[in-house]
């Protein structure tokens, strides 16, 4: 895949975010750990970037994050993903690398993404440790994608 021209729509020393209308794509990166307050924050604006724009994949890039608070995870499924319009469908890539609490923190978001039906009718969840693949995902059909996100333990 060709790389993505994105538009950088909020910085600062915590986080990115840019986007790709024409893609339909937001890219959230973190370069360092927010603190709850901030990731409540930064989540919310990209949120509000991605209503206005109607953008429906999403690249979260938690490579140099340390972890997210447990409250803030499920803050993210219950007052995040839950706004999501119906209308949409959502794709959600998370990459993380492999040897980090994150792991854990984005398999539990995932698991409370599948025990909500009416989350799962508008929204996937998926985890990479390779933006590429990440990418791919997001960018190909579902019933035509050939390699898969990092198993759920």
């Amino acid at each position: 895949m060709k790389a993505l021209l994105l538009q950088t729509m909020y910085t600062d020393e915590t986080a990115r975010i840019q986007l790709n209308q024409e893609q339909s794509y937001l890219e959230l990166e973190w370069f360092t750990h927010p603190d709850s307050t901030h990731f409540r924050a930064v989540i919310t604006r990209a949120r509000d970037y991605a209503h206005q724009h109607q953008l429906t994949k999403w690249l979260c890039n938690l490579q140099q994050a340390e972890f997210l608070e447990l409250a803030d995870q499920h803050w993210l499924v219950a007052e995040i993903f839950s706004s999501f319009p119906a209308s949409l469908q959502h794709d959600y890539a998370y990459l993380i690398r492999p040897m980090v609490l994150e792991v854990l923190a984005t398999y539990h978001i995932q698991d409370l993404v599948a025990i909500d039906e009416r989350l799962q009718a508008k929204i996937q969840v998926a985890v990479f440790t390779d933006v590429d693949l990440a990418h791919q995902w997001l960018f190909t059909p579902t019933e035509s994608f050939i390699s898969s996100p990092i198993p759920h333990p």
